[in-house]
């Protein structure tokens, strides 16, 4: 019997790739300030990378960089390189992550796949909401793709034009992809973005994963709880959650 619909998070929730994306982000966002000659307000990630970046869309997450900085750039072309276009530093970015995910291997947080083993044991539906356009490439190197019934990511946005977290649609359309109402569902993120997006979206229970010691950060944009472990969220929990 299904009970209630858990949507994960990927980046910093199962994955742990926050490092490997906040020094591809260093790297190119750096380069970029340099380029339009505003290196006098570098690329601070511990700030930066919060606010501006973290469970947003690449394109989405330039722009409000961009933004932040004073710089006006155009969309560009798919094909674009280099740092004069949104999609020219989108293509590096992605260019430069896929080549630190090679060289400091992929890691995946053991307390997410026990909450696996334990929301399978009782049926519950699991779908993921990355706005990562790899999330299909990090679950199939980790063989995670077949524990999931649905996946939202990045590429599922782009193709049907869904705005990136932290607008609600992000995770409307999640839900419906799960086959579920927003208030049927619990969702775990560890991104300010990814919690507005949630709690706009009308979720049940918005879970903040505090793995970086942000929990009052989550909390203030919208958690209703938070945990710094997801081996504190045990089943009696979801069902209580959920209902």
């Amino acid at each position: 019997m299904n009970f209630f619909s858990v949507l994960f998070d990927l980046d910093g929730v199962i994955s742990d790739t926050t490092t490997v994306h906040t020094k591809a982000w260093n790297t190119v966002l750096q380069k970029t300030i340099e380029v339009h000659n505003k290196s006098y307000m570098p690329f601070l990630a511990a700030k930066d990378y919060p606010e501006y970046l973290d469970g947003k869309t690449r394109k989405a997450g330039i722009e409000s960089f961009l933004k932040s900085r004073g710089i006006k750039l155009p969309l560009g072309k798919t094909v674009d390189k280099g740092f004069d276009s949104v999609l020219g530093i989108s293509n590096e970015k992605n260019t430069l992550f896929g080549k630190l995910l090679k060289l400091d291997g992929l890691s995946i947080f053991e307390d997410s796949l026990r909450l696996m083993e334990r929301l399978e044991t009782i049926g519950a539906y699991m779908g993921i909401a990355s706005s990562s356009k790899n999330a299909r490439a990090i679950l199939d190197q980790s063989d995670l793709t077949s524990r999931f019934n649905s996946i939202m990511d990045g590429v599922i946005a782009e193709k049907y034009k869904i705005a990136s977290k932290p607008d609600p649609a992000f995770y409307l359309y999640a839900a419906e992809l799960l086959g579920k109402s927003p208030r049927e569902c619990i969702v775990l993120e560890d991104a300010i973005s990814g919690v507005v997006s949630a709690q706009r979206a009308g979720i049940k229970t918005v879970v903040g994963v505090a793995r970086q010691n942000n929990a009052n950060v989550l909390r203030d944009n919208g958690a209703d709880i938070t945990v710094s472990s997801l081996d504190e969220l045990d089943i009696d929990f979801f069902e209580n959650a959920a209902y």
